[in-house]
């Protein structure tokens, strides 16, 4: 049993697990149930106080392939680090542990698409969200995944071009399959200790990307229904450390050796996007950390120069006769216009 979680394996599924007792067992069991062959899932405990552990426990005890890593909380991207540190597979996933697998959608799609594809860094694919309303579970998919088999692939920087345009760049790692060596070989492991962790680590891993493939199956249900989600609210510390990320983009492209200017446009285009979240989140701010975020906005708005999204176009021309203040009131108006009207998205029945 030992000498069989200790071979090497073709995919590792890493699995943070952090206060998810009500939802661990649906998220491992909707992996399990897929019959992966030579694959490994890696339960993270990252010091759960609730009844995780034992669960994660149970379930490795239970299956071979599972393995459990029990650490003191450190939170999402340590968890993830100390999954990638450990893992024996060729390529990675990432599943967080209130989200699972459609089981729809057949897995040798994914090998076939890894076989055929060797020399991929990274392979992409959509996802539908999942989300209670009036008592019912609704998914929905997001309208620029209707295009996801347009998007070319033929070079990393047509890729980014597309998904930039119509909004369907991605960062979340969770529907990603990435070369474990290209992570290891880059240091592309996860910025601890921020939020908005996938951004900085999208950034980094387009930068050295040479080969990016989609298949256009939605693997993964994206849960959006946790009362308890980051997601349902933003605060300073998590608008700084966006417009940190941002910054460190800056930085790097000031310092960097890389002679390649349709990368920085792509990137500081994707900056552009995060910035207006940033701006839009920031209309609720209130005294001085309003106003020290101002500052960091101020400082970084010259990605804005770079929107090459419809969206970001039009909130950059609004941004530029108006200011922060009305354009922020604007978007955020915007933002809780669109979160209400979920359903504008297509949806679609499992």
């Amino acid at each position: 049993m030992g000498q069989q979680k200790d071979s090497k394996k073709l995919i590792s599924i890493i699995v943070p697990v952090y206060k998810v007792e009500a939802y661990l067992s649906r998220c491992i069991d909707s992996i399990v149930a897929k019959n992966v062959e030579d694959y490994e899932i890696i339960l993270v405990n990252d010091g759960s106080p609730d009844n995780c552990p034992t669960i994660c426990d149970e379930y490795a005890k239970k299956y071979q392939f599972i393995s459990v890593i029990h650490k003191e909380n450190g939170g999402l991207s340590s968890a993830r680090n100390a999954g990638i540190s450990s893992a024996k597979g060729e390529y990675l996933m990432f599943v967080d542990s209130d989200d699972w697998w459609n089981q729809n959608v057949p897995f040798s799609l994914i090998m076939e698409s890894i076989s055929r594809n060797p020399d991929a860094d990274m392979f992409v694919f959509p996802y539908f969200e999942y989300e209670e309303r009036d008592g019912k579970g609704v998914y929905y998919r997001r309208p620029e995944h209707k295009h996801f088999d347009k998007v070319r692939t033929d070079c990393p920087i047509h890729y980014y071009e597309d998904v930039l345009a119509n909004g369907n760049i991605e960062p979340s790692a969770c529907n990603k399959i990435v070369k474990t060596s290209f992570i290891k070989e880059n240091d592309l492991f996860f910025k601890e200790g921020i939020h908005g962790e996938d951004s900085d680590w999208m950034l980094r891993l387009l930068r050295v990307a040479k080969s990016i493939k989609t298949i256009n199956e939605p693997l993964y249900i994206y849960y959006i229904g946790r009362a308890s989600s980051l997601t349902k609210s933003v605060g300073a510390k998590q608008i700084i450390d966006m417009l940190e990320t941002i910054e460190r983009s800056i930085e790097f492209f000031k310092t960097s050796t890389i002679e390649q200017e349709s990368l920085k446009k792509c990137e500081f285009g994707y900056c552009a996007y995060l910035w207006f979240i940033c701006l839009g989140f920031w209309n609720a701010l209130k005294g001085d950390k309003r106003k020290s975020v101002a500052k960091k906005l101020k400082s970084t708005s010259l990605v804005c120069d770079f929107s090459n999204n419809m969206k970001t176009r039009k909130a950059y021309k609004v941004y530029k006769v108006f200011g922060l203040s009305i354009t922020a009131f604007i978007l955020s108006t915007y933002m809780k216009l669109n979160k209400k009207n979920n359903y504008k998205k297509e949806r679609v029945e499992l």
